[in-house]
């Protein structure tokens, strides 16, 4: 291992970057995050990246707190964010009201309809960007954030290559369930799962991942869970994951990491 292990962090939405904050604030690393550009969308002729600009708001301090998303008040970053593509690729969810956009979904209709399809338009024909394929194929350490997994991590799986690179690198390889005892801190992720058929829980998440990562975390509410998702083949790590303030942030950061690397960051 090198004596800055290289991290790698797949990472989409409010609960990527709190994980994103919390791996940024441990000395030691070499931290490069892979941002999730599906919810990015056209508005009044500006292109707007929603979950770029909370990696990017919550890294620098700038994010407003109370509503999760937003500048409060340039930015000084201490780690890269990488695009995982530079073609468009939007994700699309069928309800019964229609094809809608991720934005019209989240923003104009609050969550509200019921999702019965996830589409990544135009993620076929992208390719990925050689700095995303470097940060994986480097990594020592790669994380999936307790992100939505549906719509906020898969939009970065679907671009080719990307799933690939993930599975052939031989690095130690975590993921986190954005669900604590069935519900989501924030956010439509469990109604998402339930509607397209997934169970709503840590385990129906680890079943998403088992292919693709060694370690699974889940939340210490959810220890009843453990030998169902360890016979997927996961290796389970235990831990204390609502993440409520910039000391919580770290603190599950570094048992993340700890939970294999502890001679290099004790």
């Amino acid at each position: 291992m090198s004596a800055r292990p290289k991290v790698t962090l797949l990472a989409g939405g409010v609960g990527g970057a709190k994980m994103a904050e919390g791996l940024a604030g441990i000395e030691g690393i070499e931290l490069q995050i892979i941002g999730n550009v599906g919810d990015d969308e056209e508005f009044h002729g500006l292109w707007v990246s929603p979950d770029i600009d909370t990696l990017t708001y919550s890294l620098s301090g700038k994010i407003n707190r109370e509503q999760g998303w937003g500048v409060a008040d340039a930015f000084a970053l201490s780690c890269p964010i990488l695009l995982p593509t530079d073609v468009v690729s939007q994700t699309l969810l069928r309800t019964p009201e229609g094809l809608l956009s991720f934005q019209e979904y989240f923003v104009r209709e609050r969550c509200a309809p019921e999702v019965l399809e996830i589409k990544f338009e135009g993620a076929e024909d992208a390719r990925p960007t050689p700095e995303a394929l470097s940060a994986i194929t480097e990594a020592e350490t790669i994380i999936i954030a307790p992100s939505n997994p549906l719509v906020s991590i898969a939009p970065i799986l679907a671009i080719p290559g990307i799933r690939d690179a993930l599975v052939r690198r031989p690095a130690s390889k975590i993921a986190g369930s954005p669900l604590i005892a069935g519900r989501t801190v924030k956010g439509p992720a469990a109604d998402m799962m339930t509607s397209l058929g997934h169970q709503a829980d840590a385990l129906g998440v680890a079943r998403l991942y088992a292919e693709l990562v060694e370690y699974f975390m889940i939340d210490r509410q959810d220890e009843k869970l453990a030998n169902a998702i360890e016979a997927l083949g996961l290796k389970v790590l235990k831990a204390n994951t609502l993440m409520k303030s910039k000391d919580d942030k770290t603190r599950l950061a570094r048992e993340v990491l700890q939970s294999h690397h502890s001679e290099a960051l004790a």
